[in-house]
C-alpha cells in the first residue's frame, strides 16, 4: 500500500493535541502499520479501562491511518469502532454515535450490510442514539439488525430473542407500545425455543414485559 505523503504543517496540527509522549511516538510517521501499532496500544488500553489514555491512541491511529489508507479502508473503519466502544463506555453517546456510524458506513460499503461487523456497528449506534433519545434512528438501526440476524439465525435464535427484547424496549422509550408488547411477546416465544423455559435468560427475558 502506498502512503500519502502529509505536510509537515498538517502533521503538526494533527497532533498538537496529543501527549509528549505520543507526539514522539508520531514524528514522522505515515506508514499504516505505525498507525496499527497505534490502534493495538489504545486497545490494551481500553481493556484496562484507562479509557482517556485510549482515546488519545486511537485518535493517533486514525491520524495515520485515514491518510495513509483513505477514510474508507476497513481499518480505519475498525479504529472508528474501537473508539465508539470507549466513547459509550464514558457515557458520551453523541461522540459514539458519530465514530459508530463512521464504522458502519466503511463497513457496509468494504464488507457488505449483512456482515457481522456492520450489524455490531449498527447495534451500536442505536444504542448511543437511543441514550441520546434519538428514538426514530434508534429503531431503524435496530430493526436492520434484527432484519439481518433472522435471515441467517431464524426467529428462534438467542441472538434474535435479544435483539427483539432491545428493539421493544427503544419502542416502549418512544411511546410505541403497541408495537413493543408485540416484540416483547415475539421475544418470549423466541427464547422459549432458543433457551428453554427453565433457563435463566429466558425468565429475565419474559420478566420484562
Amino acid at each position: 500500500c502506498t502512503s500519502v505523503p502529509v505536510h509537515p504543517q498538517e502533521r503538526q496540527e494533527r497532533f498538537a493535541a496529543t501527549s509528549p509522549l505520543m507526539r514522539s511516538l508520531l514524528a514522522g510517521a505515515e506508514h499504516p502499520d505505525v498507525g496499527s501499532t497505534i490502534m493495538n496500544l489504545g486497545v490494551q488500553y481500553m481493556r484496562l479501562g484507562d479509557y482517556d489514555k485510549a482515546i488519545e491512541y486511537f485518535v493517533g491511529a486514525l491520524a495515520v491511518l485515514t491518510p495513509a489508507l483513505g477514510g474508507d479502508n476497513p481499518r480505519v473503519g475498525s479504529c472508528h469502532y474501537n473508539t465508539a466502544i470507549v466513547f459509550f463506555n464514558q457515557k458520551n453517546y453523541a461522540k459514539a454515535a458519530e465514530h459508530y456510524q463512521a464504522a458502519l458506513e466503511i463497513y457496509q460499503k468494504n464488507l457488505g450490510p449483512e456482515h457481522p461487523q456492520c450489524l455490531d456497528a449498527a447495534k451500536g449506534s442505536s444504542d448511543a442514539n437511543f441514550y441520546l433519545g434519538n428514538f426514530a434512528v434508534a429503531i431503524d438501526l435496530m430493526q436492520f439488525v434484527l432484519d439481518v440476524r433472522i435471515k441467517f439465525l431464524t426467529e428462534s435464535h438467542g441472538l434474535v430473542a435479544k435483539t427483539l427484547y432491545d428493539l421493544a424496549r427503544i419502542c416502549e422509550a418512544a411511546d410505541d407500545f403497541p408495537k413493543a408488547q408485540s416484540l416483547y411477546d415475539r421475544c418470549i416465544e423466541s427464547a422459549k425455543v432458543a433457551f428453554g423455559e427453565e433457563s435463566e435468560n429466558f425468565q429475565i427475558l419474559s420478566q420484562a414485559r
